[in-house]
């Protein structure tokens, strides 16, 4: 079997159409997955799109979407082989229609507009929906399942992040919103540990970033 250094050299010569030009490259290495430069580029239109902001594909904007990837590619890493699933269609049409209703006020030509000045195809937009939803269920089943939330610490988040924004004299007390404030503190908690299982699983990675895509 080929090594992974000489299947990215394959594919950087796959990349080059007649006459030299180069359809794609090779960004980054994640172990003996790749990540191109078009990947990059399609994740900060992406991202631009959602946030409503001008494009831009300055270096530092480039690289930062790279980052993004390395940790997306990590987790669709464990998700492969833990099986953890995806989401059902329909979370994907409501998590598109929220996008069309707050975004463009619910017009779908201007939404359909928006796509075309980004380039994005509808497609790969569902796809991006579809796998941020996989994200949130990795990391709810992953790292959340089964977090013990004391009561102590229920109470602790109601003083200081609920009881302060009540109105003066509101009749309401820790018990009315401890199911969410359970829920808070249990996502809140998984996504710490998340974070920390991809910090060592970067570690123990072998990552290269090919510094001429991202200039």
């Amino acid at each position: 079997m080929a090594s992974p250094r000489i299947l990215v050299a394959i594919g950087l010569l796959l990349a080059k159409a007649a006459g030299g030009e180069i359809i794609d490259r090779v960004a980054i290495t994640v172990g003996a997955r790749v990540i191109t430069e078009s990947e990059v580029r399609q994740a900060v239109r992406l991202r631009q799109f959602l946030n409503g902001e001008p494009l831009d594909f300055r270096a530092y904007i480039l690289r930062d979407a790279g980052e993004r990837l390395v940790d997306q590619l990590l987790i669709r890493m464990e998700n492969e082989n833990s099986r953890y699933g995806a989401p059902p269609e329909e979370a994907v049409v409501a998590a598109q229609a929220q996008i069309i209703a707050e975004h463009f006020r619910g017009d779908r030509a201007a939404y359909e507009i928006a796509l075309k000045q980004y380039g994005i195809d509808e497609r790969l937009l569902l796809d991006h929906l579809r796998w941020q939803l996989t994200v949130v269920r990795f990391v709810g089943v992953r790292f959340g399942a089964g977090l013990p939330i004391t009561p102590e610490e229920v109470q602790a988040y109601f003083a200081a992040e609920i009881a302060p924004k009540l109105a003066p004299g509101a009749a309401a007390s820790v018990e009315d919103f401890h199911s969410q404030i359970e829920e808070t503190l249990r996502q809140q908690r998984a996504n710490e540990l998340a974070d920390e299982w991809l910090r060592e699983t970067r570690a123990r990675t072998i990552i290269d970033f090919h510094p001429e895509v991202f200039q």
